[in-house]
């Protein structure tokens, strides 16, 4: 029994064994392509959604957890691309611990940056500079 919206098409991708190992879910506003590590939901996600004029589309890419890390662990995202009708466009690089630490965006209006981030999300660079 999967969760999710009724009115929903749904395709799993299973191993030889049995063991769901991605899925496609299409909607009338959107749709999500997933495929999972062995011990992990959502090693690489790519999505679409929309709502009039206005959507976005983003892939996820996720590290392997650790062996042993339990059942249906969620993956650490590592890097983020993505592009959304007012936010601009988007890749995201993160560390060990999924926090994005490079941040290169074009935003709604065309403009360019690139912000590095400490581990606490603390902006420690960005062109341009911000003053």
């Amino acid at each position: 029994m999967r969760s999710g919206p009724e009115n929903a098409t749904y395709l799993l991708f299973n191993d030889d064994n049995g063991e769901e190992r991605g899925g496609l879910l299409a909607t009338a506003d959107g749709a999500h392509l997933a495929f999972d590590y062995p011990n992990a939901v959502d090693g690489v996600s790519l999505g679409i959604g929309w709502a009039g004029n206005t959507g976005g589309a983003g892939l996820e890419l996720r590290g392997m957890p650790i062996a042993g890390s339990g059942p249906d662990v969620r993956a650490v995202p590592r890097a983020r691309l993505g592009c959304h009708t007012s936010a601009g466009a988007l890749l995201q690089l993160c560390d060990s611990q999924g926090r994005p630490r490079i941040v290169l965006q074009v935003d709604s209006h065309d403009n360019p940056s690139i912000t590095l981030l400490d581990e606490n999300g603390r902006t420690t660079m960005q062109l341009p500079s911000t003053g």
